[in-house]
């Protein structure tokens, strides 16, 4: 009996340490196993390690449909920048890949697994597992999105457990092939269980079976999304968090159907970085019907997410307004004709199935735009 109350009491220490290391940004254990094509490994000014990798062996071109591929080397589209975009939160890096070689970070050794969204149209907030929304979401039922485009701001949300929650904010692009749900999915995240550290960071991720497979950013397992850009990628590219009453820093995020291949183009603040092939997709491969903006936790206590004080956003309530609250503006889609559509209250419908706990409101920004506050300190 006192042995196993020992060796109960040593995992829970195990596990509390862990977890103030990730916290603290004490040193992390990165897994020691580098992808192929690595032609060199980069330890950051942060501690992290990131793998350069020759773009033509990059874990997607393992992807079977992938074999002949052509590189796309950059986006025949130009992309969308507001005149009101001011307060760009600034791109930069001390460091950067070899030429034809590209960035991917080295992943925490852990136990835990990755965990993404599998929220469905009609999901309530009962049956979320472990996952909360705040949300707006607008549907084409034609399937003929080629492309979205949102400007947020940046935060640094806290969560209640490091080692396996998470927070974001970002945008989906979602169509459906038969009961089928394919996604694209970009933005910034808090998950320092995945990456070693509590930084807002880029990444994407992109599921083609409704969740049952699907992975972030460029991990060695993931086969589907193109890293171009030998600088910036996900998972590596930080972001100055905004803050509270002071100034406001936000990212411009971009994903557009290129023109001529019908690729996916993923542009960070007017920068094309990489892309996901078209014929990776099967619903996708034509176009969008339903997007998304917002924000997302995810509550790794078993609680559902009504028991937690995961932030997400800013960690206030929507209504606090700017400077206080998160937001996501200049809320736009390109319609089939590649036209930029801007889209209205009316538009859009929202999701927020714990309003006691994250929430929502509709503003007119200083632009006269339409503004989504969205997020909220959690609950107890």
């Amino acid at each position: 009996m006192h042995n196993n109350q020992d060796l109960l009491l040593f995992r829970l220490f195990v596990l509390f340490a862990s977890t103030m290391l990730l916290a603290h940004g004490s040193p992390v254990d990165y897994l020691k196993e580098t992808p192929r094509g690595t032609i060199k490994t980069i330890e950051t000014n942060d501690g992290a390690l990131v793998d350069c990798v020759d773009i033509y062996k990059q874990p997607a071109f393992e992807h079977p449909s992938l074999k002949n591929h052509v590189l796309q080397m950059k986006p025949n589209n130009a992309p969308i920048i507001h005149p009101n975009d001011a307060m760009l939160s600034k791109i930069s890096q001390p460091w950067s890949c070899p030429q034809g070689s590209v960035p991917i970070r080295r992943l925490v050794k852990t136990s835990v697994p990755f965990v993404k969204g599998n929220w469905r149209m009609t999901q309530s907030a009962s049956v979320n597992n472990g996952h909360q929304y705040s949300i707006i979401k607008y549907f084409d039922q034609k399937g003929e999105i080629k492309g979205q485009h949102a400007t947020i701001n940046v935060w640094q949300p806290s969560l209640s457990s490091n080692s396996g929650d998470f927070s974001l904010t970002q945008i989906w692009l979602a169509a459906y092939h038969g009961s089928n749900l394919e996604t694209i999915e970009v933005g910034w995240q808090v998950y320092p269980g995945r990456l070693g550290d509590d930084k807002p960071t880029l990444f994407v991720y992109s599921t083609t079976d409704g969740y049952k497979t699907g992975c972030y950013d460029l991990n060695p397992a993931c086969k589907g999304y193109v890293q171009i850009s030998n600088q910036y990628s996900p998972g590596t590219l930080a972001f100055q968090p905004s803050v509270y009453s002071g100034k406001q820093d936000e990212v411009v995020l971009q994903v557009e159907k290129d023109k001529k291949t019908g690729n996916w183009w993923l542009h960070v603040n007017g920068i094309g970085i990489g892309y996901w092939p078209s014929t990776i997709f099967k619903a996708l491969s034509q176009g969008a019907s339903r997007l998304d903006w917002g924000g997302e936790i995810y509550d790794s206590s078993g609680s559902g997410g009504f028991h937690t004080l995961t932030q997400m956003g800013s960690g206030h309530f929507a209504d606090e307004g700017y400077r206080k609250a998160s937001y996501v503006r200049n809320l736009t889609y390109l319609d089939k004709s590649f036209k930029t559509v801007s889209l209205s209250e009316g538009d859009l419908k929202p999701n927020a199935p714990a309003l006691n706990c994250y929430n929502y409101s509709f503003q007119a920004g200083a632009d006269y735009r339409l503004w989504f506050y969205y997020g909220g300190p959690g609950c107890k």
